[in-house]
């Protein structure tokens, strides 16, 4: 796999990420894929010089995160893995959630995306 630059940041990427809105409750949305399936998936891309991984906190309510995070630990080296979880709509009841504002994300939780950090066994934030 020849990589590529992520912008300016140094961090090298395979110029094809693995997008991971089918990962997570079967039966939730009608083309998602379980654990099992999906652990195959990772495992495949990786072993294919995939290390560019894209979830959000809203996919499958925060499952993608879940299982990105298995897999991952299970089948790659953490320091050679480019990780991106958006943060947009709600994952849970709470009315507040509903705002993706930079100001909202800081002040609901200790993280900018609630509840992701702590959904991904990886993921690391310091507040600026």
């Amino acid at each position: 796999m020849k990589y590529t630059r992520l912008g300016n940041t140094g961090l090298k990427v395979s110029p094809i990420s693995f997008g991971c809105m089918s990962i997570g409750e079967p039966g939730r949305i009608s083309w998602a894929v379980g654990e099992d399936n999906a652990r195959d998936l990772i495992r495949l891309a990786l072993e294919n010089g995939i290390n560019f991984f894209d979830t959000a906190n809203n996919y499958s309510k925060g499952t993608s995160e879940e299982q990105l995070g298995r897999a991952i630990g299970d089948f790659a080296n953490r320091d050679e893995i480019v990780l991106a979880t958006n943060c947009s709509r709600t994952t849970r009841s709470r009315a507040l959630s509903r705002t993706t504002s930079a100001g909202h994300r800081l002040s609901a939780a200790p993280t900018p995306c609630p509840g992701s950090t702590s959904r991904s066994p990886f993921a690391t934030h310091e507040r600026v």
